[in-house]
C-alpha cells in the first residue's frame, strides 16, 4: 500500500528566491498584497518539493 503525500506547506518566493509568504497548505492563497511581477510557488510535502512560477498582473 502506497502512502498518500500530505501537502504540508506553501511558500511564495520572489525572483531572488526570498520567501515572502509561508503557510500551511490551503487551496486558496491571497496574493492581492503582492506587487505585479514574477513569483514562484513552492509546495512541500512529506517527501517532495514542487515548484512552479506565476505572473501577478
Amino acid at each position: 500500500m502506497q502512502s498518500v503525500n500530505q501537502k504540508e506547506s506553501v511558500s511564495i518566493l520572489n525572483h531572488l528566491g526570498q520567501k515572502l509568504f509561508t503557510s500551511s497548505y490551503s487551496e486558496k492563497i491571497d496574493v492581492s498584497n503582492l506587487a505585479s511581477g514574477l513569483y514562484y510557488l513552492e509546495i512541500r510535502t512529506d517527501n517532495e518539493i514542487y515548484f512552479t512560477k506565476f505572473l501577478k498582473q
